[in-house]
């Protein structure tokens, strides 16, 4: 795995999806809600519609993080805020936060945003996916109910991934 991945799940796709009145919840990360802060399963967010995820294929090595990830996402329908994170999934199918970051209102287009800092080792077996929604309840303001959102995947206009590694560091 290099540094940088496109996001879409196959080149040349595109998803969509629309906020709910029930904003994704946040579970976990870095929030002052002491009962919701730090690693938990991310299973509830996943299988929700309005929660995109975009899993890379099983590692043969060990993957150092070490830094702020960034995610550059094309993107059309109607402007709000943007919410990513990126998770380990282990051996078991077992999905937990690694880091996260939010935009505030963005435009359509294109949208930069710098996640957390991360330290965290990935092991070969694992798998790297990475979230996108319009919220993170109650840890970041949820987006209008019922908006459009659609990630791009076309040549002209990627979404992509930016993955600070650390050569030859494993657990």
């Amino acid at each position: 795995m290099d540094g940088r991945a496109a996001v879409g799940a196959r080149a040349g796709s595109s998803r969509s999806f629309v906020t709910t009145a029930k904003p994704a919840p946040a579970l976990g990360g870095t929030t002052l809600f002491p009962p919701d802060a730090g690693v938990k399963n991310q299973k509830k967010r996943e299988r929700r519609a309005d929660v995109l995820s975009y899993t890379c294929e099983e590692l043969t090595e060990p993957v150092t993080i070490a830094g702020r990830p960034s995610v550059r996402l094309s993107i059309e329908g109607d402007p709000g805020p943007w919410f990513v994170r990126l998770c380990d999934v282990s051996l078991s199918g077992k999905s937990v936060n690694i880091c996260d970051g939010v935009t505030g209102a963005s435009p359509v287009g294109e949208v930069e945003i710098t996640l957390s800092p991360a330290a965290h080792v990935l092991l070969p077996g694992h798998r790297l996916r990475l979230q996108v929604s319009a919220d993170a309840s109650p840890s970041y303001a949820a987006a209008p109910a019922c908006s459009r959102r659609t990630i791009l995947d076309v040549p002209e206009r990627r979404s992509v991934l930016t993955l600070p590694t650390i050569a030859g560091v494993s657990a």
